[in-house]
């Protein structure tokens, strides 16, 4: 009798070492995909132009070569590529009417760019760089124009 217990108790440790090294394997590729991925791939947000497909208002303060600058207004995004707004911009005390025109590109991670074209006071003015981020799935961006000189911060909100 005590030899038949033992191929019986030696299938079953073998056995067991088995599951234990299949469960060590499995757990180990599970960490290594997740590494691959990143720990935070499978909730971070992914965007694309239609995400800001809508309207918003705008708030842009800070300073321009020194002097206090502010602006406000509405911007409508199409979902494609082109922001169209329109507002009141107020320069170190000279408030005048500015309209922008610009087109955009938005990466998966919410980052994006765009370029405007800006009239102020119904002359053309140039062009506005801007750098964005997306948040709140889309309900809400803050801005940071690339100008030298320009220190000004833009904050929209969906409409």
């Amino acid at each position: 009798m005590k030899g038949q217990r033992r191929p019986a108790a030696r299938i079953g440790v073998l056995l067991l070492l088995s599951v234990v090294a299949l469960s060590a394997v499995s757990s180990a590729r599970g960490r290594d995909d997740k590494q691959r991925r990143g720990p935070e791939d499978s909730r971070m947000p992914q965007f694309t132009a239609r995400d800001i497909r809508r309207s918003y208002g705008f708030v842009c303060t800070g300073t321009n070569s020194g002097a206090a600058f502010a602006q406000l207004g509405q911007v409508s995004c199409d979902g494609i590529d082109t922001c169209t707004a329109t507002g009141f911009m107020n320069a170190n005390g000279v408030a005048v009417e500015s309209k922008l025109v610009g087109k955009y590109t938005l990466d998966s991670n919410g980052l994006g760019f765009v370029t405007y074209d800006v009239s102020v006071g119904g002359m053309s003015a140039g062009v506005l760089p801007i750098q964005f981020v997306v948040m709140r799935g889309g309900r809400e961006i803050r801005g940071l124009p690339i100008v030298p000189g320009y220190s000004v911060l833009c904050d929209l909100r969906e409409q």
